[in-house]
C-alpha cells in the first residue's frame, strides 16, 4: 500500500512529499486477518442507518490490515504516524500497526479570543520566559462549531496542545486540541488505603453532579499507603511513581449523553485498553503522559476506527472526538511485569500484536465490511479476547525463556478474571489465542457468558483496576467530564454496571 509522507525526520527528510510503499515485516497475524470483502445486507441495513463502513474496499479481494485502516472512511483523510520505520529498498517496512493521528503540526497555545465560529486568536508558549508571551497567531478549527476552550479559565491558563494542518493559504486549520493540565504528572487528590481506593472506585469516580460538567481531575489511587503515614506532596509522590520512561497499561471507559445511543435508557459505555508514556514535553521539557488507545471499535456514525489511536485523536478530534460530548475515566496502571525487557522480550509487544489483530477484523468486519454490537462481539468482551490470547503467548515465550517467569503471577491473576469457570474460554477465544482464523458469523451470546465479567465494560473496567488495587498497585483515574465545548443541552450519564 502506498503512503504519502507528510513529515520525516532528518535522516529521511527527503522522503517529505513522497509516495512510498508501505509494508508490514512478516507476521503471521497479518496473513490471518487479510480477508475478501463483500458488504452483506446486515452491512447494507447499517449503511442506511448512517454507519461509516469501509466502500472503498468493498467487492476487493484479500485485504490487508494496512488497506483496512486507509479505506475506512469515504474520503481519504486517515492521518497516521509509523513507529520505528525501517526503509528496505525504497519501501517502509513497520512491525506496529500505524497509529491514527489528527495533524503533523503541533503547537502549545492559550486561547485569547473568539472571532467567529471557527477563527481564534491564540498565543503560543514561550520556552525562554515559560509563559505564554510568545507569538500571536490566528488559527481556524474544523468540525464542530460549538468549541469552547476559553470556558475552562484553569485549562486555557494551562494552555492547550492544538494538532493541526496548514491550509493552501498558510493559516493552520486545527483538527483536535489536548488540555496540558490533563498530562502532567502530579494527581488532582491522592486516595489512601485499600479499601477507600477500592470504594472511591467504584463509588465516587462516576458520581455524575452538575457541577462536574465541563471540568477535568486526576486522582491517584494509593492502596498500600495508610493514612496515619506522612502525607507527600502530589507532585513528589507522582515523580516517585512514575518516572520519565515508564510505562503504564491503561484501561479506558466512556459513559453516555444525552443523544448517545442507548438500550432502554442504558447507556452501557465503551470499553477498551492502551498504554501509556511518560515522557519529556517538546514544550516545556517537562514529564508528562503520553496516551495510546488500542480501540476496538464497531462501525458507527461518528467514523470513530478501530486501531491504534493517539488520545488527541481518539478524544480530541474536533469533528468526531469523545472529550467534548461524553464523561471518560483513564485508569493508568503501572505494571513493570508487562514491559520487563530483560530476557529479550517484550510482554506488552504480545498484547500489542493481538490487540492489533482483533481491530484489523473489526475494521474489515471479518469480511462483510461491517463490525456490530452483540452480547458476545463488543469491544470489552474482544478487548479480553486479545488479553486472553496474549496470556497464551505469554505462557509460551516463558517456557521458551524468552519472557521473565515473574510475569507468571500476572498471567494467572488475569486468566481468573477472563475465565472464571474452570478457565473455558469461548471457542472464539481459544481460536484467536492458538492463531487460527475467526469467522465474522461465529459469534453467539450463549458463550459470552463463559466470561461473564467482560461482557459490561463498567464491569470489566472496575474489576481489572480492582485487580490491581488488591495487589498493592497504583492507580491513577484521569477523567473528563464533557469538557471544551458549549453544548447545555449535553448531560452526561455514568456507564452501567
Amino acid at each position: 500500500m502506498y503512503l504519502e509522507v507528510l513529515q520525516a525526520p532528518g535522516q529521511h527528510a527527503g522522503l517529505k512529499g513522497r509516495k512510498v510503499w508501505l509494508n508490514f515485516q512478516e507476521a503471521g497475524w497479518v496473513d490471518r486477518v487479510t480477508t475478501d470483502v463483500e458488504f452483506s445486507k446486515r452491512t447494507r441495513k447499517s449503511k442506511g442507518m448512517g454507519h461509516v463502513h469501509p466502500d472503498r474496499i468493498n467487492g476487493w479481494e484479500q485485504v490487508s490490515p494496512l488497506e483496512s485502516l486507509a479505506g475506512a472512511r469515504p474520503q481519504d483523510d486517515m492521518l497516521v504516524s509509523l513507529k520505528n520505520p525501517k526503509l528496505v529498498g525504497g519501501e517502509l517496512r513497520i512491525e506496529r500497526e500505524p497509529v491514527q493521528i489528527s495533524g503533523t503540526h503541533k503547537a502549545l497555545v492559550t486561547f485569547e479570543e473568539k472571532i467567529d465560529a471557527h477563527t481564534w486568536k491564540v498565543r503560543h508558549f514561550n520556552p525562554e520566559t515559560r509563559q505564554f508571551d510568545g507569538p500571536s497567531q490566528e488559527v481556524r478549527t474544523q468540525g464542530r462549531s460549538d468549541l469552547a476552550p476559553m470556558a475552562d479559565r484553569r485549562a486555557n491558563r494551562k494552555g492547550w496542545y492544538l494538532y493541526a494542518e496548514p491550509d493552501s493559504k498558510g493559516t493552520m486549520v486545527v483538527a483536535a486540541l489536548e488540555p496540558k493540565e490533563l498530562f502532567e504528572l502530579p494527581p488532582d487528590q491522592m486516595v489512601r488505603g485499600q479499601e477507600s481506593s477500592s470504594h472511591y472506585l467504584r463509588n465516587e469516580n462516576w458520581r455524575m453532579e452538575p457541577q462536574c460538567k465541563g471540568q477535568m481531575s486526576k486522582t491517584l489511587l494509593l492502596p498500600s499507603e495508610t493514612s496515619q503515614e506522612t502525607v507527600p506532596s502530589l507532585s513528589s509522590k507522582a515523580q516517585e511513581l512514575f518516572k520519565l520512561g515508564d510505562q503504564a497499561l491503561v484501561l479506558h471507559l466512556f459513559g453516555g449523553a444525552v443523544g448517545a445511543p442507548a438500550m432502554m435508557g442504558i447507556y452501557a459505555g465503551h470499553f477498551s485498553f492502551g498504554l501509556a508514556k511518560v515522557v519529556q514535553d517538546e514544550f516545556t521539557q517537562e514529564p508528562r503522559f503520553e496516551i495510546e488507545y488500542k480501540q476496538v471499535y464497531a462501525h458507527n456514525r461518528g467514523g470513530v476506527i478501530s486501531g491504534s489511536q493517539q488520545w488527541h485523536a481518539y478524544m480530541g478530534d474536533t469533528t468526531r472526538g469523545y472529550l467534548y460530548d461524553r464523561p471518560v475515566t483513564d485508569a493508568l496502571i503501572p505494571i513493570p511485569e508487562l514491559f520487563d525487557d530483560s530476557k529479550g522480550s517484550v510482554p506488552s509487544d504480545f498484547l500489542e500484536q493481538r490487540l492489533e489483530e482483533v481491530m484489523a477484523r473489526y475494521r474489515s468486519g471479518h469480511g462483510d465490511g461491517s463490525s456490530q454490537v452483540t452480547a458476545a462481539q463488543n469491544c470489552s468482551q474482544d478487548s479480553s479476547q486479545a488479553l486472553y490470547a496474549a496470556g497464551s503467548d505469554w505462557k509460551k515465550a516463558i517456557s521458551e525463556g524468552k519472557l521473565n517467569p515473574g510475569l507468571e503471577i500476572v498471567a494467572a491473576e488475569l486468566a481468573g478474571h477472563l475465565t472464571p469457570w474452570f478457565g473455558l474460554a469461548p471457542r472464539e477465544w481459544q481460536k484467536t489465542a492458538n492463531n487460527e482464523k475467526v469467522g465474522q458469523h461465529t459469534f453467539r451470546w450463549i458463550p459470552a457468558f463463559k466470561s461473564p465479567k467482560t461482557i459490561l465494560p463498567r464491569k470489566n473496567f472496575e474489576a481489572l483496576a480492582d485487580m490491581a488495587l488488591d495487589k498493592g498497585r497504583p492507580v491513577m483515574l484521569v477523567k473528563t467530564d464533557v469538557l471544551g465545548a458549549d453544548n447545555p443541552d449535553t448531560i452526561p450519564s455514568a456507564p452501567f454496571g
